[in-house]
């Protein structure tokens, strides 16, 4: 096996960072980077590092995958994630619609856009998502969230 084979690099990080070895996933994303720029692997990085608070890195990644996966909703859903964890909302919004454009039924993108139209106090456009999310599976995790959101949009 080639250690620098970018798509060998990509499955092992994505198998680290599922199991929670952030460092060893982030090395294997950043030598897969070096043979090919690939959308998942672009997000994932991007994910990992916003985890870690490094949002400018993150973000730098994020618009990347947007720019060479256009049509990939989790890049789109991990810039908007990352706009918002900036503080730049319009632009987190402008994000989240395009990812939720491309996949209306992503649970993740729909909660992070509702905390965007809470934070701006949009409670038509809040409301009108919370209805559509309520028809969505979401996990624990998500309904802990969602809920937490509806209680402040009301």
């Amino acid at each position: 096996l080639n250690p620098e084979n970018s798509a060998a690099n990509y499955i092992f990080g994505l198998a680290n960072q599922v199991r929670g070895n952030l460092s060893v996933a982030e090395q294997c994303y950043r030598t897969s980077l070096k043979e090919s720029r690939e959308g998942e692997t672009l997000n994932n990085l991007a994910v990992l590092l916003a985890s870690k608070g490094e949002l400018e890195e993150a973000l730098s990644l994020a618009e990347e995958a947007t720019t060479v996966k256009p049509d990939y909703a989790s890049a789109w859903d991990t810039l908007g994630s990352c706009l918002l964890q900036s503080g730049r909302l319009s632009e987190a919004r402008t994000a989240l619609e395009q990812a939720l454009q491309l996949e209306p039924d992503k649970p993740a993108s729909a909660l992070n856009l509702l905390d965007v139209l809470a934070r701006e106090g949009d409670r038509e456009s809040a409301t009108a998502l919370m209805e559509s999310l309520e028809m969505l599976e979401l996990s624990d995790e998500q309904v802990s969230r969602f809920d937490a959101l509806r209680a402040q949009v009301k």
